[in-house]
């Protein structure tokens, strides 16, 4: 979908797994949809209240990663991302991390966001305001049986929580 801007710039949307959808509301109604966690990006951003929500969730890293309502803006791509800087493995219960392994990926989401930000977003069909591809390029994300960037093992593939994950099996723990 693309809907053309008075300036001349568009705004383009691509649902390529149809789950999310674009809808025009009144102010008053902001107020009815759900809570959504905080933004990373955000100056503010209570990275020990992140490490909070994190120790209350017995369920994989990944999986919670991906829950809105705990962190708002980190998809499937960032979500690999950040759990391999981090030197996390997707599948740990997040309730396990310690406050140090918490602390870290709290940097390491605020790092990839950063830099995918920066650089318009992940290469394939996303593009910018103005069109333009975005050019992050993930080391981890759907690179299954690739080189680790980190120490050459190759990358593994699995299912988690109905998501496609890639990681080191080797340098995340």
């Amino acid at each position: 979908m693309r809907v053309a801007l008075e300036s001349g710039a568009a705004l383009h949307y691509e649902d390529l797994w149809a789950w999310g959808e674009w809808r025009a509301i009144a102010q008053e109604e902001a107020a009815l949809l759900p809570a959504l966690g905080e933004e990373p990006l955000e100056a503010g951003w209570d990275t020990d209240a992140f490490a909070r929500k994190l120790a209350k969730k017995r369920v994989a890293i990944k999986t919670v990663l991906l829950d809105q309502k705990v962190v708002a803006g980190v998809g499937n791509i960032y979500a690999d991302e950040a759990l391999f800087r981090a030197r996390l493995a997707p599948t740990r219960a997040a309730a396990l991390l310690t406050a140090e392994e918490s602390k870290c990926l709290a940097e390491a989401i605020r790092e990839v966001l950063t830099e995918a930000v920066a650089l318009g977003g992940s290469l394939g069909d996303y593009v910018d305001l103005y069109g333009q591809p975005g050019r992050y390029v993930p080391r981890v994300y759907d690179r299954e049986g690739e080189a680790c960037p980190r120490c050459a093992e190759p990358l593994t593939k699995i299912k988690l929580g109905g998501r496609g994950t890639t990681f080191c099996t080797t340098c995340q723990n």
